[in-house]
């Protein structure tokens, strides 16, 4: 039998030690823009072949993986012998240092502090914020739940198990309410770091030093799903009380590939939210006694929220693959540099988009400051308008999408708070369209016709770090069909 030390494995895909704000700008656009392109086209067609019919516009959704990840990781496990984490024999040994690597993935991609923050491995940002809740609810008799109108609906289930619950547009209006009565038992306040909706940005460090002013029985929690596809928040630049407690994501959305999320928790704040926690499992306790209830539990955090074995060969292709990001784009500010300037080239393009008689065909929602990437994210919603400026069902749009290969993304985008936002939605017409007209979100019934017409959703598109101008120009021959000449 062949051997491979666990150093040789590595050194297949060397880790990059360093903070990704100093890693060089290999990729980094010029002002004119004309030094990025032609390296993402041979980037695009040695690593993306799969898009040579493809125009991929769901980077929200998930992003795409390059061969090279594949190439990593098939590498790494062929060189490898991975055992169960949990001894000390040499397949065991190699598992818990790719098991670590992976968790310094995600300290690097968040620039965290090991000795600040844990991470601990999930199937998506969803299953990360239901562990937290898991936390309070062990934990806590009661506690608030407070989060956001531009919350995915992933921030909004929690609120089915908390004592209270509040949903604000405004922030202040969170401080003003518990500034008349302090909170008497906990309270968890959520965000989103950038709208999945319409793609715009909130602040971090800002909306955290409000909140915890409320109480020291305030904890936060970012959902940094969506903006962490192109522009991962740096903790570290934060100061201590700017931090939020919880932070997740999916990494897939990050990568491409695999398949995995991540809850980055502050250890203080961990430490007292799980230190109720009931369930236990193989990998979580040290000592069970049969006869009686006494279980020795952990010490860290993760030893204690990741039940049973890690998926050890997913975590290898985690680390697989944000080396070959790396080595492909250079940095993340790289990516969120190419980004914002593909959105602003989309945004100006669709924009000159009019019928014969001036009306325009694309209306779009949210702030519109495309290409300011503190401001607004690679996502643009918008809607279609006939000449007489009525709407044009998204349905239409997705169909004619999918006939000239354009993958995207139509209906309310898991976002409630973006449809009552931008389209006027409310509460009772919610309740009506799914009870009583049976309506779901992305099928054919796109259009109300109540008191005036109006679409149901949105047409979202989202772009990635190989995302190229000519995906823009495809994009808009499609929507040039709907143009009336007439």
């Amino acid at each position: 039998m062949v051997t491979v030390s666990l150093g040789k494995a590595l050194s297949v895909i060397p880790y990059p030690k360093v903070q990704l704000d100093k890693l060089p700008s290999t990729l980094k656009p010029d002002d004119a823009n004309k030094t990025y392109q032609p390296k993402l086209d041979r980037i695009r067609r040695s690593q993306y072949p799969y898009l040579r019919e493809l125009t991929y516009l769901d980077h929200a959704g998930t992003t795409l993986y390059p061969l090279l990840s594949l190439r990593n990781t098939v590498q790494l496990l062929s060189g490898s012998c991975m055992g169960n984490p949990h001894s000390i024999s040499q397949c065991s040994q190699t598992s818990t240092h790719i098991v670590q690597e992976a968790r310094n993935v995600v300290y690097s991609l968040l620039d965290a502090d090991p000795d600040e923050y844990d991470v601990i491995f999930v199937s998506n940002a969803s299953q990360g914020v239901k562990l937290v809740v898991e936390g309070f609810k062990d934990t806590f008799e009661d506690f608030d739940y407070v989060y956001s109108i531009d919350s995915h609906t992933s921030l909004i289930g929690p609120r089915t198990v908390a004592k209270h619950f509040k949903c604000f547009k405004d922030p202040y209006s969170v401080v003003e309410e518990y500034s008349l009565e302090m909170p008497q038992r906990p309270v968890l306040v959520s965000w989103t770091g950038q709208s999945n909706f319409t793609g715009e940005r909130f602040p971090i460090s800002q909306y955290n030093v409000l909140f915890k002013s409320i109480s020291s029985k305030v904890y936060t929690l970012l959902d940094a799903a969506s903006l962490s596809t192109s522009k991962p928040p740096s903790l570290r630049s934060f100061n201590s009380l700017a931090r939020p407690d919880f932070v997740v994501l999916s990494l897939y959305k990050v990568l491409g590939y695999p398949d995995i999320g991540a809850l980055v928790c502050k250890k203080s704040a961990g430490s007292y939210v799980f230190s109720g926690k009931k369930y236990f499992s193989g990998g979580t306790v040290e000592q069970v006694a049969l006869y009686s209830d006494y279980a020795k539990r952990n010490l860290e955090l993760h030893s204690i929220l990741e039940e049973g074995t890690l998926p050890i060969h997913t975590l290898a292709a985690l680390v697989s693959s944000y080396k070959a990001f790396l080595s492909l784009y250079g940095s993340f500010f790289n990516i969120s540099d190419h980004v914002s300037y593909i959105a602003g080239e989309a945004y100006a393009q669709m924009s000159n988009l009019v019928h014969n008689n001036g009306v325009s065909l694309v209306r779009f929602y949210g702030s519109e400051t495309y290409g300011d990437s503190n401001l607004h994210g690679p996502i643009i919603a918008f809607n279609l308008f006939d000449s007489s400026g009525e709407p044009i069902g998204y349905y239409k749009v997705e169909k004619a999408a999918f006939k000239n290969n354009i993958c995207l993304r139509v209906g309310a985008m898991c976002n409630y708070g973006g449809l009552m936002q931008h389209l006027g939605s409310k509460d009772a017409q919610i309740l009506n369209e799914a009870q009583v007209c049976n309506f779901t979100c992305g099928d054919e019934n796109d259009i109300v016709d109540d008191v005036e017409k109006r679409h149901r959703g949105v047409v979202r598109i989202s772009f990635g770090a190989m995302t190229s101008e000519k995906d823009i120009q495809i994009l808009i021959r499609m929507l040039s069909e709907f143009i009336s000449i007439s």
